[in-house]
């Protein structure tokens, strides 16, 4: 296939195939989750298989960049869920045999989630290939709507399949969908993307240096770097909602309606992905970004009015609904901008970046409520006479002023980042044109 109408064909072939796999992975996630609880029944073990899918990404992201650059795209590709499959294979194994234990699962889906961790840098780059500028906005509305796929039909699934095929039954259907992907990268050809010189890989600290190249391409333009930390900041949002919305609708709900509520939140994800897909976004992509992080804003404050589950359940799905369109005009703006021959290293450092505010929030949710705001605004609480007056006063209403909080520190960052005219101005520079292709042994269009 060549040309425009190719590329396309090619992108939603592989958007396919990573969609398949992403629910595959959530799908393990759950329910190994589930199987450390009901086994351990300790909170602490089923955060560190959580953590343990997490912090690899975090950390391992930023030196992936350059592995991702300097290599055949779709074998990075093939390589990230081979490794993961083989993972998974492990994990069903030992479960098959009886030798599962709690650490070996920490363990190898710490691993697994380092071979996953070479996608977010490797399927950005992806894109900015196959898809026109002018389409990047749909493509990447098309990308986030695999995410919230991920994340919403997997619980769903795994709930429903979990008592008729066990934990076993659903690791075969993780490494049924990577063995997918892999077929359909297989069969995939892509085009040949020019490749840096001046390092080679029996350096030791190349990967070290891949990771300082990325961060110094991202400093040393100002737009793209209160950029990113705008996108950080969501995520921090992010992850402490994540974390806290279950106690705060435990507080005055039952686990039933909560489930309602987790599912009205991931219905918003879906509908803010499809929206982007037929919208494309605006055209200064920097407005969605600061316009979308305002109205996620709005939505914290909508979610902490009231001890009230359709006002959480709509703070949950505007909150939700906002990140996908956010994601993806900032995604779009990343691709136009950053030269092909250092977009993985770049993109790497850009999500291990934004990635790590969300282990901080998880490490900070708890004693952020349980020692200062849930105290304030408890009967006789330091502020149960003046904001206990406007949210209520009582268990959960110190977590509903932590999401005010959070929604007020959003208006007042996106007001920083708008008053600097690097930012409101970091469409207008040219995109950099990328190194020469090179001569290679394995050519990305062979295949």
């Amino acid at each position: 296939m060549t040309g425009p109408a190719g590329h396309s064909r090619r992108f939603l072939l592989l958007w396919i195939a990573q969609t398949v796999s992403l629910v595959g992975s959530q799908l393990t996630a759950f329910g190994l989750g589930v199987w450390v609880y009901q086994r351990t029944q300790s909170t602490m073990m089923y955060s560190l298989v959580a953590l343990a899918n997490l912090a690899p990404r975090v950390i391992f992201a930023p030196l992936m960049g350059g592995f991702v650059d300097r290599r055949d795209l779709r074998s990075v590709l093939i390589a990230g869920h081979v490794g993961a499959g083989v993972c998974s294979l492990a994990i069903a194994l030992l479960f098959g045999t009886g030798l599962l234990e709690v650490l070996a699962i920490i363990a190898l889906v710490a691993i697994g989630a380092t071979f996953n961790a070479i996608h977010l840098p490797a399927f950005s780059k992806v894109t900015a290939v196959l898809v026109p500028p002018e389409e990047l906005g749909k493509a990447n509305g098309l990308a986030q709507l695999g995410v919230a796929l991920g994340y919403l039909v997997a619980p769903l699934l795994a709930g429903f399949l979990m008592p008729h095929i066990e934990v076993l039954g659903i690791l075969v259907i993780d490494i049924s969908s990577f063995l997918f992907a892999v077929a359909v990268l297989s069969a995939v050809r892509l085009p040949p993307v020019g490749a840096p010189t001046g390092h080679h890989s029996s350096d030791p600290l190349l990967f070290l240096r891949d990771a300082a190249e990325g961060w110094s391409y991202i400093r040393a333009r100002r737009g793209l770097l209160i950029l990113l930390l705008l996108i950080t900041a969501m995520s921090f949002n992010l992850g402490m909602v994540q974390v806290l919305i279950t106690p705060l609708m435990l507080s005055f709900a039952s686990v039933q309606v909560l489930s309602i509520v987790l599912f009205v939140g991931g219905m918003g994800m879906v509908v803010g992905s499809v929206a982007m897909m037929a919208w494309g976004g605006p055209q200064r992509r920097i407005h969605g970004v600061l316009g979308f992080l305002l109205l996620q804003g709005v939505f914290l404050l909508v979610g902490s009015l009231q001890a009230s589950a359709p006002l959480v359940a709509a703070g949950a799905f505007g909150v939700l609904l906002s990140v996908p369109l956010i994601t993806a005009c900032d995604q779009s703006i990343w691709q136009r901008l950053v030269p092909t021959d250092i977009h993985g290293r770049v993109m790497a450092v850009h999500s291990a970046v934004s990635g790590a505010s969300v282990p901080v929030a998880y490490l900070l949710a708890g004693p952020l409520a349980d020692s200062l705001f849930e105290p304030w605004m408890a009967p006789g609480g330091t502020l149960a006479a003046s904001a206990g007056q406007l949210i209520g006063v009582g268990q959960g209403r110190g977590i509903a002023l932590l999401f005010a909080v959070l929604g007020f520190g959003t208006f007042l960052f996106v007001s920083l980042g708008a008053l600097s005219a690097s930012l409101r101005r970091v469409e207008d520079a040219a995109p950099e044109p990328s190194a020469p292709a090179e001569p290679s042994a394995s050519p990305l269009g062979a295949g």
